[in-house]
């Protein structure tokens, strides 16, 4: 519903809020089938896209079983202690460790 108005009619309308009205319906309606043809190409792109979760899974468990087993089971002040040896090397700073 795309509205074109000629120029005979735009003189029947001149300046009337009717005329200023039906522009504005115009271009919302414009701005919406624009914002609807986007968003069903996002819908497409999505639905097109292979779903690869599950190939990961097993990783990220594997990672997840790593990290309780080597990392959680040490002790706190050990922690602590790395964290103070990176600020040293520059990989933190010093504030982040009080935040």
């Amino acid at each position: 519903m795309l509205l074109i108005l000629k120029e005979k009619e735009v003189d029947i309308f001149g300046q009337d809020n009717t005329f200023k009205l039906l522009v504005a319906i115009s271009r919302i309606y414009n701005e919406l089938q624009q914002k609807k043809n986007s968003l069903d190409f996002r819908k497409e792109d999505i639905n097109s896209t292979p779903d690869y979760t599950h190939l990961y899974a097993g990783e990220v468990q594997k990672v997840i079983q790593w990290y309780h087993k080597e990392y959680e089971v040490l002790p706190l002040w050990y922690k602590r202690f790395g964290h103070i040896i990176k600020v040293f090397m520059g990989k933190r700073t010093f504030k982040s460790l009080f935040e």
